[in-house]
This record gives C-alpha cells, sequence and structure tokens, in this order.
C-alpha cells in the first residue's frame, strides 16, 4: 500500500471514530524493528518512519493524542525475541512506558 494509500485508510477511520460522543482517542505507531538494521535494506526502516510522521501529523490535525512507539521499547536487539517482537524484557518496558505516557496526560 501506499503512503498516501495509509494516510487515506487512517484518516477514514479517524473521521469515523473522532464523531463518536466522548472519544478518548490515542494513536499509537509501531516500535522499533531492529531487523531492518541487519538485512542490508533502509526502504522498511524509512517507510516505517513515514507512517509513523503520518500518525503523528493525523493526531495533530485531528487534536488526538499520538505515542510514538519507538519512545516504548529501546531500538535494541536485546528486547526483541526475533528482531520484531519485544520479548519479555522489551514488553516490560513498553507497559512502563505506555503507563507513563498515558499518565502523562492526566497529569
Amino acid at each position: 500500500r501506499s503512503l498516501e494509500e495509509y494516510r487515506a485508510a487512517a484518516t477514514a477511520t479517524l473521521d469515523a471514530v473522532t464523531k463518536r460522543e466522548h472519544a478518548h482517542i490515542t494513536l499509537l505507531s509501531s516500535v522499533p524493528f531492529p531487523a531492518t538494521k541487519y538485512d542490508g535494506d533502509n526502504t522498511r526502516t524509512e517507510r516505517l518512519q513515514q507512517m509513523r510522521d503520518c500518525l503523528k501529523d493525523l493526531a495533530a490535525q485531528y487534536k488526538i493524542r499520538y505515542i510514538d512507539g519507538t519512545t516504548l521499547v529501546p531500538d535494541d536487539e536485546k528486547y526483541f525475541v526475533d528482531n520484531c517482537h519485544p520479548n519479555d524484557e522489551g514488553m516490560a518496558l513498553y507497559g512502563k512506558n505506555f503507563i507513563e505516557a498515558m499518565e502523562s496526560w492526566h497529569a
């Protein structure tokens, strides 16, 4: 899917959910993907960052919360079981940092 198609789909989703009364929406982008550092092809890393940037822009446009997944778990293979999915230690950090990010909006 092209970035334009991704943006259009995300926009359509946000159009629908932001119309709901009392909706509390947080956009969460993907966590780091360490495997892209080792495959010699930077295209996936750039593409994931473009998608994160798209979500961040849409969050600002819709005035909703945004959490950058790269802030939740370090971009270090020791936190991933397969260079894609966080392991137990990575998920513990993810959970801790996610809660802190959510609580920061209610402080």
